[in-house]
């Protein structure tokens, strides 16, 4: 029984990862309430998730709170200008699904659906590059890096994409179980998706991200 609770156990770790998760969740959405701190707060959560993945310290807490106030505009902005963008997508979606376009309307709808798939695969590096600086990133360049490297890790960008995808995917496939999704995000959810954005990304994010 000391040996299945001993620290260097997986059973430990797993449990103390888990734990840790839980509690950057609740620090992600307690942040996120103003609305426009979301960025930063969603750039802080990404740093611990890098640190954890990275097997590198062991304050998760107090972390999150540095990384909280370092490097926040170049998410801010990113954050702001998606969830305008969304807001765009999502109306467009509306118009599609109201008009009788028949098989243009399939078309268009596949058009905006690739156009959000890439805006969420641009936005998973846009947050992983901003982990890796505690100085205030050049959005421009960020966006540009950003860019590159979702073609050129498409994989690895595919699988980033999914994580993030888990939320939207279980409100769109189980639309009565919404009660259970919303317990699913306020305890882990947030947080873990990014966790497993950070394990697709991570392997191959460059030292540093201006």
């Amino acid at each position: 029984m000391d040996r299945f609770f001993s620290t260097d156990t997986k059973f430990y770790a797993a449990w103390s990862l888990l734990a840790d998760l839980v509690i950057i969740n609740l620090l992600m959405i307690v942040a996120s309430i103003p609305i426009v701190t979301a960025g930063a707060a969603t750039r802080a959560g990404v740093v611990v998730a890098r640190d954890m993945v990275r097997d590198e310290g062991s304050r998760p807490v107090q972390r999150f709170l540095r990384a909280l106030l370092d490097n926040w505009r170049t998410p801010t902005v990113w954050w702001l200008f998606t969830v305008v963008l969304a807001g765009a997508i999502g109306y467009e979606f509306y118009v599609i699904s109201r008009a009788d376009l028949g098989t243009v309307g399939l078309i268009f709808a596949a058009g905006v659906t690739s156009g959000a798939l890439i805006l969420l695969g641009i936005t998973a590096w846009v947050y992983s590059l901003c982990s890796l600086s505690d100085g205030q990133s050049s959005l421009r360049r960020t966006l540009a890096t950003a860019t590159s490297m979702t073609v050129k890790n498409l994989p690895r960008t595919a699988l980033a994409v999914l994580a993030l995808l888990i939320v939207p995917a279980a409100i769109f496939f189980f639309p009565a179980k919404i009660y259970a999704i919303a317990t699913y995000v306020f305890l882990i959810g947030y947080a873990l998706s990014w966790y497993l954005v950070m394990l697709a990304l991570e392997p191959v994010l460059p030292d540093n991200a201006g």
